[in-house]
This record gives structure tokens, sequence and C-alpha cells, in this order.
């Protein structure tokens, strides 16, 4: 980790800036699960009849619930309460628990995808992409269901739809940038090991030049070898 001079002049330790992305990135992939997890919560409520739910959730999970238990006559009377006649009036509809099995099947379903791609956004961002289209036809159906019930009750609603995608969309911002700063770091490593092993061959190869000398300079000199090296005896006196 580098260092570096603040403000303050203390020296201070310089965090990596994929290290700072990462934790962003992670922070952004945990909105999911919050996601699903305040989306359970709103459908245990509509369960024990509660006439209030959590806003950052997704809404075709939930309102499939919901309006698969009104049609089934589960909710509390007071919601079957006519006050013009003064009367409790159920719907009594035919096939009423199949159409609730079937909003339970596709809540369990949009959830688990939403835990998948929040489990596979670990390695990718792609995962997210797939994430926020789901959410945006999340929002269609929040639509859809305002312009049945009444749009101006919503409006909270789709503040919050709209928080989520922008949460989504930095995300995937995120990711990118983190990606992109992954392949410079591996390919900078690649450049460092290769930097060392030339500096490794270097340094080896001066070594074993070293190595020929000291071996050279230590081999036994012959008997001729030690006439070329001394010199020529003087002629022997009368």
């Amino acid at each position: 980790m580098a260092l570096n001079f603040g403000k303050s002049g203390l020296l201070t330790p310089q965090v990596p800036e994929l290290e700072i992305v990462t934790k962003k990135y992670n922070d952004y992939r945990k909105n999911l699960l919050f996601l699903v997890g305040f989306t359970v919560v709103n459908i245990v409520l509509a369960l024990v009849g509660a006439d209030f739910y959590m806003l950052f959730s997704a809404s075709v999970p939930y309102y499939s619930v919901f309006l698969a238990l009104l049609f089934a006559d589960k909710l509390p009377p007071e919601y079957y309460y006519d006050y013009e006649t003064g009367e409790t009036v159920y719907f009594e509809m035919p096939g009423a628990n199949v159409f609730l099995a079937i909003a339970a099947v596709v809540a369990v379903v949009t959830l688990g995808l939403y835990v998948l791609m929040w489990a596979l956004s670990k390695k990718s961002y792609v995962p997210l992409i797939v994430a926020t289209v789901m959410f945006v036809f999340d929002t269609a159906g929040l639509l859809l269901i305002a312009l049945i019930f009444g749009a101006s009750s919503f409006i909270l609603d789709f503040l919050l739809h709209v928080l989520v995608l922008v949460i989504l969309g930095m995300s995937i911002y995120t990711g990118v940038k983190k990606k992109k700063l992954e392949r410079a770091a591996a390919k900078a490593a690649e450049l460092q090991e290769a930097r060392e092993e030339d500096e490794k061959y270097f340094q080896d190869g001066v070594k074993g030049e070293k190595t020929a000398l000291l071996r050279e300079c230590e081999q036994p000199v012959t008997e001729g070898e030690t006439a070329d090296l001394t010199p020529e005896k003087s002629e022997d006196r009368e």
C-alpha cells in the first residue's frame, strides 16, 4: 500500500483505487438483498392482513400475492366492506385458490432470480444488468396496477422504484469500472513479473560470467605455463 502526505502533513496510507471501487460495488450489490428482504416482509404482511407495506420492494411479487389473497377472500373483512351499502361483499371467485398458487410461484421465482443475480454479480456485473431489466418490468407492472387502482396513491412507490433503478444503474457503472481496473492491475502484474524475470536472467548471466572467471583463475598451472610465466634462467658461470 502506497503512502501519501495528507492535508495535515501527516503520512497516511493511500488506498488503491481498485479497493475503493470494489467496496462501492459490493455496497451497491447489497441493495438487491434489501429489495428481496423488504418484499418478503410485504408478502408476510399481506398474509397476516396488515394494511401497510414497505416501499423499497418489488411490486409484482407483492401485488401478485396480495391480489390473489383478495380474490380468494382470505384478507380481513374490512377489505370487502362496501361503504355504500354497509355490507360485507366477498368475491367468491371460482378457481381463486389456483390463482393464489400461481401468484405464490411467481413471487418465489421472481425473488429467487433476484437472489441468484446478486450471487452471480460477485464475479461479473452482467447479472446486475439482468436484475435491472427485471426491475424495469416490475416498474411497468406497478404502472399497470396504478392505472387500475388510481395512480395518485402510488406516487411514493414510483419514486422509490426510480431510486432503485438509479442504484442499480450506479452498480452497473461501478462494476464496469471495477472490471477495467482489474484488467489494468492484471496487466501491470504481468509486466512486473516479466520485468523481474528479465532482471533475474540478467543477474544469473553476470553471476555465471564471474563464476567462469574464478574457475579459470583457480585452474592448476602446468610446467610449460610456469616456464612461460618465469624469467629465463641465466647462463651457467664458468
